[in-house]
């Protein structure tokens, strides 16, 4: 299988600046310590970002329009996942890790716009403390994440904000329970 960008077996490899399209999973990692920085990824094959057993960070990135998952993980952790779009992808973040062998990933600041948002249980953390921003959706402060669908609803998208904070009143649950912190939400204060 051809990828976009292919690093194995590596310490401290950015992939930057890269647009990358059509190919079957177009930045695929492993055995790496791997930062992946504002690319865009779009209608490929297959999946986005794949990284297997990195210790990394992916960070303002474009990833749409891939008929498979735009960001997958496999037992990768100790990382941040931060200002990604991950829009019209069937799924937009999917950790495969198996029961008890994923790390955890620090998880917030994102744009998930996909027909499944989330799929996957390791114990990631999808928000952090309050902090100034800005934020993906163009609120002051960072947070949690924004959820959203293709058919224009989503939790952020129909969840109120009565103290207009730039973030949901209710936390977010995902995936049948597993709770994914509290919601950036876009108002008509905030553009994206």
């Amino acid at each position: 299988m051809k990828q976009g960008a292919n690093v194995e077996r590596a310490p401290g490899i950015i992939v930057m600046e890269c647009i990358v399209r059509p190919g079957p999973s177009v930045v695929w990692a492993r055995n790496a310590a791997a930062t992946c920085v504002s690319n865009d990824i779009s209608g490929n094959q297959g999946d986005g970002i794949y990284f297997s057993f990195v210790h990394g960070h992916l960070a303002n990135n474009t990833i749409r329009k891939n008929p498979g998952t735009g960001i997958l993980v496999d037992r990768s952790g100790g990382g941040t996942i931060t200002g990604n779009k991950s829009w019209e992808n069937a799924v937009g973040f999917w950790d495969v890790s198996p029961e008890g062998e994923g790390g955890q990933l620090a998880i917030y600041n994102n744009h998930f716009d996909n027909t499944e948002n989330v799929e996957g249980f390791a114990p990631n953390t999808w928000e952090i403390a309050e902090r100034p921003g800005p934020n993906i959706a163009g609120a002051p402060n960072l947070r949690g994440n924004y959820w959203a669908l293709p058919n224009m609803k989503g939790f952020s998208r129909t969840h109120p904000d009565a103290d207009r904070d730039g973030f949901c009143d209710l936390a977010c649950e995902i995936n049948g329970g597993f709770p994914a912190g509290v919601p950036t939400l876009i108002t008509s204060r905030f553009g994206l």
